[in-house]
């Protein structure tokens, strides 16, 4: 047998056996075993599958009952799936308890029985135009049940199933409802053939049981919407009030009167449902029909109580004054107040049901000519009203006037005020960039006046020294630097001197003494770059004589200067100064006098002076003599401040905007109130933004709102997208939501290469290594002219490739490179130690505090908007994703300010006017200069090396310019070195 077979025959599905419920002695207990289901019935034994649908349960005896409350629980099953009113639901939890178990096995009997696609498919092969014609064999009806038992069986299941049974039957793809509609226009034709087989055969009653059927769909809400959406339903339903059986009207009636009582749409769809039966039966009104089978004596009082109560529905719910007397017209027109009025009458002999519908209907009714007198009543308090409106609304206009002038004062008075913050923002300005240029000044100033004293005390040493040396050049003795560059004393003397070493080419002659009782001659010219002296007041006497020359036995150590900043400061260790055997060019660094608290407390250049050899560094770095002592001052260029007035031209870019999204105004209201990405894209959201409606343009708007189709397209936009309930709010959520994946992937690789760099920065012993031959070469250079240093500041690495050897070949850095490859190489590649840095380069602090500041000020943003938005599945997933990686992202970079401050603490930085991208952007420039250099050092010592050419001075050349001179050189007082003590 088919699938189809057994579903039309009823197999499987328990139609013939027994539910399960019962067994042999009576035991009614759920516990029980089933049955085994009986075989189907034969086709066209309609009577003996009808009776078995239907099987009685029997009665469960006291001692078979479960528990109590297992009773009321399954009994409270039952009962929520029965479409009950709450009263009628207590009456029915005060039943006995075997009452309460009975209902509930006849309950789980009705679950065990066909299923709504049984009786489509019954109904459905009825319908089978292939069923009525001659040749037709039993083969083709096999499992066909009679139509009029189906019928009945169905009116029953709709009738006693719970809700969820008859929402199947309706619903696709049975579509019970318009099977039964479609079975009721085929009965006349099938009903006037004669059938081939039995089974096929059509018995009376069965237009009645269809529109049982109908009855039983419509006591469910949800049947009643379906049939309710149908457009010829009702009009077929409504041709049955002519049915010549009076229960079949009856029926038709009360499906009416169930859709008339709907305050929806039920009443129009029964009113129109009428004019089509009026059309049809060609009826003079109305009801008319309906009315007069009322007016008939053999009209039973279930049909004129089924007719009242659809005529009380109409007048009970209509939708207003005008549509009730539209209806109650229709209905005097067509008798029904004589019908009434003999309801109501003592001798009717009208049921009581009947004649207190019939009591009700009449109190219903409204009065016509009440009606009208309250009409002129409501006319003149209208005139009344009207005439009250216009003298409010030339008070109005009065006040609006006035509001006007008020505003119009109000305006002018803020454009005043803003004018006048404009202009005090404007000299806040400009005093805050005089401030700036004065605090500029007074640090060039201050910077000067140490540098005049400083070269003042080098001027009064060198003259000092000069005097030293005109005594010695009168005793016949001075120091000089060995010619050979070799660091032992040379003495040169006048006697039996045979090979004396030529003198220094660009050695002056000693002046000849001064006359005795002549003042003291004018001071030597300062050396090169050094500002002039002072010429002595006028009126004051010569400065003292030198003091005497020691004696020739001395050793000829003469002691070193005192320190230019007299010892350590800021509680330091002092250092002694380092004077180079030859002049050496500055280096342009900036130097750390007090370095408590940064990473060069804990450094110390002693090892490596100790330990790097200058021999070949002073012949590479030797200073050139410059005779031009001419000091050249950068000036400042003045930025010439100019003022510009930009309009902004508002309108014309919010239009070009409005086309760019290509949208229309209410598609995107919908799309920004449905919070659509994938229709606005978040730049353009972000854009909008740019044009959120001003408090004055909203003012301005409402103020020409009735003339709204006379605004621009700028205006009319904005006109329209103020209606949006929190327009700004929602932009924002969406260019956040668009935007939030891209931010978060830009500021956590940045987060963390600037934790990575600070780390690498403190805590790489090449790279402290590094530094610390750094200072050990600045101080080398510098502290014999400007103090021993402790440290330096940044700007010092850019710096070292300014100061060049002597041949302008090489830099400082290029010889610290090589120097670090040959003695130092285990700090060589300390670039590679210094990790996070290339990243950490291009980080703006002030632009990762922002992006993060709105990743946290978005996050509170979602959480409002999910508040206010409970059904936004998009918000509210978004949040709930978004919220810990902004969480988890707001820790990192606290932590990452936390060694931001330490790092540039440790290298004498203020966090605060510094930039990432500006403090270890130099650490990265550094590396990859001292990368460079070490390639050029490379590429350098494979070139061959070019002969130089060097004029050697004869003894008989030496000995002519310094006979009378004896020469020698002072040892350095800390190194052990010679060192030139005249410039």
């Amino acid at each position: 047998m088919s699938g189809a077979e057994r579903r039309d025959s009823g197999e499987g599905y328990g139609f013939d056996g027994d539910y399960g419920f019962g067994s042999s002695d009576g035991d009614a207990s759920p516990r029980a075993v089933a049955s085994p289901v009986s075989p189907p019935p034969p086709a066209g034994d309609a009577d003996a599958g009808a009776g078995n649908i239907h099987r009685a349960v029997s009665a469960p005896s006291a001692h078979s009952l479960p528990p109590t409350s297992e009773i009321n629980a399954a009994f409270v099953q039952v009962v929520e799936s029965m479409e009950v009113s709450p009263q009628h639901e207590q009456d029915l939890m005060r039943l006995p308890d075997e009452k309460k178990w009975q209902l509930v096995l006849k309950d789980r009997a009705r679950r065990k029985e066909l299923p709504p696609e049984y009786f489509v498919g019954q109904l459905s092969r009825h319908l089978d135009p292939n069923l009525k014609k001659k040749n037709v064999n039993k083969k083709s009806v096999h499992g066909l049940v009679q139509s009029v038992t189906v019928l009945e069986n169905l009116e029953v299941a709709l009738r006693t199933n719970n809700a969820a049974w008859v929402e199947e039957f309706v619903d696709h793809p049975n579509h019970g409802h318009l099977l039964l509609l479609q079975f009721i226009e085929d009965l006349p034709l099938a009903a006037s053939q004669k059938p081939v087989l039995p089974v096929l055969a059509r018995k009376q009653g069965e237009h009645h049981l269809c529109i049982m059927c109908l009855k039983a769909i419509f006591t469910t809400d949800y049947g009643f919407r379906k049939i309710l959406a149908e457009v010829d339903m009702f009009n077929k339903i409504t041709l049955n009030v002519q049915n010549e059986t009076d229960k079949t009207r009856v029926a038709a009636l009360q499906i009416l009167a169930r859709a008339a009582a709907d305050p929806q749409d039920g009443g129009l769809a029964v009113m129109d449902a009428m004019q089509y039966l009026s059309v049809t039966l060609a009826e003079p009104t109305r009801f008319y029909t309906v009315v007069s089978q009322m007016k008939d004596g053999s009209a039973t009082n279930a049909y004129k109580q089924a007719a009242l109560e659809m005529m009380l529905a109409f007048v009970k719910n209509a939708a207003d004054l005008n549509m009730l007397v539209y209806w109650q017209m229709d209905l005097e027109r067509a008798g029904v107040n004589d019908v009434v009025q003999d309801i109501t009458s003592p001798n009717s002999g009208a049921a009581e049901a009947v004649r207190s519908l019939a009591i009700e209907y009449a109190k219903e009714l409204v009065s016509v000519d009440d009606l009208a007198a309250g009409r002129q009543e409501l006319l003149s308090e209208h005139s009344q009203t009207i005439a009250e409106i216009q003298a409010l609304q030339s008070t109005v206009q009065a006040l609006t006037k006035d509001r006007d002038e008020i505003r119009k004062a109000l305006k002018e008075t803020q454009v005043k005020g803003s004018d006048l913050d404009n202009m005090v923002g404007s000299y806040k300005k400009e005093i805050g960039r005089l401030n700036t240029r004065l605090q500029e000044a007074t640090s060039i100033i201050v910077e000067q006046n140490d540098m005049m004293q400083e070269h003042r005390t080098q001027l009064e040493q060198l003259e000092r020294e000069h005097l030293l040396l005109r005594e010695q050049a009168k005793a016949g003795v001075i120091r000089i630097a060995a010619p050979d560059g070799t660091q032992g004393p040379v003495i040169v003397k006048k006697e039996n001197e045979e090979e004396a070493p030529p003198p220094a080419p660009d050695l002056p002659p000693a002046p000849p003494p001064p006359p005795i009782g002549s003042t003291a001659p004018p001071p030597p010219p300062p050396p090169p770059g050094m500002p002039p002296a002072p010429p002595p007041a006028p009126g004051l006497p010569p400065p003292p004589p030198a003091p005497p020359p020691p004696p020739l036995g001395s050793p000829g150590i003469a002691p070193p200067p005192p320190p230019l900043f007299g010892g350590g400061i800021g509680g330091m260790e002092p250092r002694p100064r380092i004077v180079p055997n030859v002049p050496l060019p500055m280096v342009n660094w900036l130097p750390l006098r007090n370095v408590k608290g940064t990473i060069f407390e804990e450094l110390s250049d002693e090892k490596p002076l100790a330990e790097i050899n200058f021999t070949e560094f002073e012949k590479l770095f030797k200073a050139k003599e410059s005779r031009d002592p001419l000091v050249k001052m950068l000036g400042r260029k003045k930025m010439k401040e100019t003022i510009n007035v930009i309009e902004q031209n508002r309108a014309r870019n919010l239009v070009i905007t409005y086309r760019r999204i290509g949208m229309g105004h209410d598609f995107l209201k919908k799309t920004i109130l449905g919070t659509d990405l994938t229709e606005l894209l978040p730049e353009h959201a972000e854009l909008l933004l740019n044009y959120i409606p001003t408090d004055e343009e909203v003012a301005a708007l409402e103020k020409h709102s009735h003339h709204k189709d006379r605004l621009d397209e700028a205006e009319r936009f904005m006109f329209e997208m103020q209606k949006v309930d929190r327009y700004e709010s929602r932009l924002r959520v969406m260019a956040y939501i668009g935007y939030f994946d891209e931010l978060l992937l830009t500021c956590a690789p940045q987060i963390e290469a600037v934790i990575a760099a600070s780390d690498s920065l403190l805590n790489s012993a090449s790279f402290r290594k590094i530094l610390e031959i750094i200072l050990a070469f600045g101080n080398y250079m510098n502290s014999a002219k400007r103090g021993t240093a402790y440290g330096f500041k940044l700007a010092t690495f850019t710096r070292l490739l300014d100061t060049k050897a002597q041949d302008r070949r090489i830099t400082l850095l290029h010889y610290i490179a090589e120097i670090v490859c040959e003695q130092y190489p285990q700090a060589e590649h300390f670039a590679d130690t210094l990790t996070g840095l290339e990243i950490a380069a291009k980080v703006s602090l002030q632009t990762l505090q922002t992006d993060v500041t709105g990743l946290r000020n978005g996050i509170d943003l979602i959480l409002y908007e999910r508040e206010k938005q409970q059904q936004n599945f998009v918000i509210y997933s978004f949040y709930t994703n978004a919220v810990h990686k902004v969480a988890d992202l707001a820790d990192r970079f606290k932590l990452m300010q936390e060694k931001w401050k330490l790092v540039t603490t440790s290298f004498n930085e203020n966090p605060h006017k510094m930039e990432p991208f500006e403090f270890f952007g130099q650490f990265q420039k550094f590396a990859d200069d001292f990368q460079k250099c070490k390639a050029d050092n490379i590429k350098r010592k494979m070139e061959p090396e070019k002969k130089q050419t060097i004029r050697v001075i004869t003894k008989d050349e030496f000995a002519e310019k310094f006979s009378d001179l004896k020469v020698e050189l002072a040892p350095h007082p800390l190194l052990g070195t010679t060192s030139k003590t005249m410039g």
